[in-house]
């Protein structure tokens, strides 16, 4: 029997809405709204040893304060689970969506059991600064047994919130690619496993920001990892356009979707991104893993 499996709570990069994203408005909101959540999910066999990929939408129907966010939301997610959803198990995703403010997209961290689900994150809209997401939602299953089918389809019911976030005093958005090694090699038990790995970051949008260019984040730790979830603490260091240092990561590694996020005293750093691992796990062990697609902000 897997142990439990409990979510490091990590905020999450907000994805760019495009390349070309500019915030119009250096004016911070101040909304906040409540709203119902009615949606559904389906699951299916996993990218990796024991993991489980899931699809889901939400419709949101929201109101208070802040007239921007009052209305109806939709969004959709497509990410994936880790081992040990019936006893408590973390999960990664790609957010989409619109609403009052327009596009939405985001990287978005989740925690599951049979019959629950948590979604947390911060939203890329036409906002300044974003807006802080957060839902409950029950899990009623109209299609299979959570846990004991792997293609199931469940109703998801509950409350969220949306609040408006205050903007960065500089952000800036960023393409990802990276290489990681692990020793020893992740297999399918669990185990303490040392992590190293270094990520470049192109970064260019907004035109105005002084950090746009290149940055290159080097990051090394122990983390307690199997092919389908890693995670842990690591010293990081960077160096940028206009800044050096070193300082801490905290990683998350859910199938084949990676959450890295990484700050000190002057810099703020998140990538999400979708790894490919050199072996199998079932055959051969991961001995390590690249990303050449990954998304990016470094916030000063």
């Amino acid at each position: 029997m897997r142990r439990l499996r409990t979510l490091v709570c990590l905020p999450l990069l907000a994805l760019p809405l495009s390349a070309g994203t500019v915030h119009a408005s250096v004016v911070p909101d101040v909304g906040h709204v409540q709203c119902t959540a009615a949606g559904a999910m389906t699951t299916r066999a996993g990218l990796t040893a024991e993991s489980v990929q899931f699809s889901a939408s939400l419709f949101l129907s929201c109101t208070g304060v802040g007239a921007d966010d009052a209305g109806q939301w939709f969004l959709s997610m497509s990410g994936q689970i880790s081992p040990g959803a019936c006893a408590g198990a973390a999960g990664l995703a790609s957010m989409g969506g619109s609403g009052p403010d327009g596009g939405v997209s985001a990287g978005v961290a989740l925690s599951f059991t049979s019959t629950s689900m948590t979604i947390s994150g911060s939203l890329t809209t036409s906002d300044s600064g974003g807006d802080a997401f957060h839902a409950t939602l029950s899990v009623t299953p109209t299609s299979g047994t959570p846990c004991v089918d792997v293609d199931t389809q469940s109703n998801l019911t509950g409350e969220a919130t949306i609040t408006d976030q205050p903007p960065p005093p500089d952000e800036v958005f960023c393409t990802a690619t990276g290489n990681e090694n692990y020793d020893p090699a992740e297999m399918l038990a669990p185990a303490s496993v040392i992590i190293t790995g270094t990520a470049a970051l192109t970064c260019t949008e907004p035109p105005t920001s002084d950090d746009r260019g290149a940055w290159a984040v080097d990051y090394s730790g122990a983390a307690e990892a199997d092919c389908g979830l890693a995670e842990g603490t690591m010293g990081m260091s960077y160096s940028g356009p206009d800044a050096s240092g070193s300082g801490t990561v905290g990683y998350e590694r859910v199938g084949t979707l990676l959450s890295i996020v990484g700050t000190d005293d002057d810099n703020e750093f998140a990538i999400f991104a979708s790894v490919n691992f050199s072996g199998t796990c079932t055959s051969t062990p991961f001995f390590g893993a690249h990303y050449s697609t990954g998304a990016a902000t470094v916030i000063e």
